[in-house]
């Protein structure tokens, strides 16, 4: 329960877990806990999920709601096919071995329903639970499904008869995955590399550039950074940094509670207004177009530069 209560707090799409859990409890039929352990491990669970607990409550039930929506509110659908992983890690040049593989690995497994195939199926299939609520440029909740299939793999492997066969069947695997290995090498996307906008390096810049553009005048800004509409990184880098010119930016957003808002709201008199937009395809274009509309109503566009990752828009107050 403590790992299970660690893994929902870290990232809240998997709370997919808890019907895993109840399903793999379903199909193995473990031996039930006494009502002594039961509780401790039900009060562990709470215990650890007590802060997210009162926060769901506090706001409503926000976060669990917007799972319900995850496909349309982040980024729209991806279509992820479970059985390609097969052909990708035992024959990547022949992706039409994809389907004939996975259902040949899974057919073996389930005409023996012992607890070891029925628990390496659940582990394969179960984030099928979280694609009922629609694709959410989340893939990283896949992450454990190569193993199950490399496993399921290996399980027809140690079919093969006669049993000499296995040694060129693997040779050829490893070939086929090491050719594989030599084209696509550096053509990928780093998984869970982090956005360009995360480098500090680019935010210092872009903070020299609002004061250099200002020159001096008082200045705010907005943002259409992670996490929206919560000011954490902008608030955080000027309170630090701004020493170095001898005064902080006000804040055009919305209203932000502490410990963000350390940036105080816009008086009107600023001269010089700056949109700072993440470049991260992960934030939906719909809330740069709100944000640039938004300000266009206080000032004129004077210039718009890309920091490889950060973009800030210039603009000149014209009323408020």
């Amino acid at each position: 329960m403590l790992a299970l209560g660690l893994s929902i707090q870290f990232e809240l799409f998997f709370i997919y877990l808890i019907p895993v859990f109840i399903l793999l409890w379903l199909i193995l039929k473990p031996k039930f806990p006494g009502p002594k352990n039961l509780f401790y491990a039900l009060i562990t669970l709470l215990l650890v999920l007590s802060s997210m607990i009162a926060t769901e409550i506090k706001f409503h039930f926000a976060g669990i709601s917007s799972l319900v929506s995850a496909g349309s509110l982040v980024g729209g659908s991806q279509n992820f096919d479970f059985l390609k992983l097969f052909s990708l890690n035992i024959l990547p040049q022949y992706k039409n071995l994809d389907m004939v593989l996975g259902i040949i690995a899974v057919g073996l497994l389930a005409l023996k329903p012992n607890k070891r195939n029925l628990f390496i199926l659940v582990w394969f299939f179960s984030p099928a639970l979280m694609l009922v609520l629609g694709a959410h440029n989340a893939p990283w909740f896949m992450i454990g499904r190569p193993a199950a299939a490399i496993i399921m793999g290996s399980y027809l492997i140690s079919k093969l008869k006669p049993n000499f066969l296995i040694v060129p069947v693997v040779g050829l695997i490893i070939y086929a995955n090491c050719l594989a290995i030599k084209a696509d090498y550096g053509q990928g996307q780093t998984f869970l590399e982090p956005d360009k906008s995360a480098i500090l390096s680019k935010q210092i810049a872009v903070m020299d550039y609002t004061y250099a553009k200002s020159q001096g005048k008082d200045f705010a800004i907005e943002t259409v950074t992670n996490p929206l509409y919560i000011n954490a990184v902008w608030a955080w880098n000027y309170d630090w940094y701004f020493p170095k010119y001898g005064y902080k930016p006000t804040w055009l957003g919305g209203d932000q509670l502490p410990p963000y808002n350390t940036l105080k709201k816009a008086t009107g008199k600023e001269k010089y207004l700056f949109l700072i937009i993440d470049e991260t395809p992960r934030i939906p274009p719909v809330y740069t177009q709100n944000a640039t509309k938004n300000l266009k109503k206080y000032g004129k566009l004077l210039e718009e530069k890309s920091f490889d990752g950060l973009t800030v828009m210039t603009f000149q107050t014209q009323k408020f």
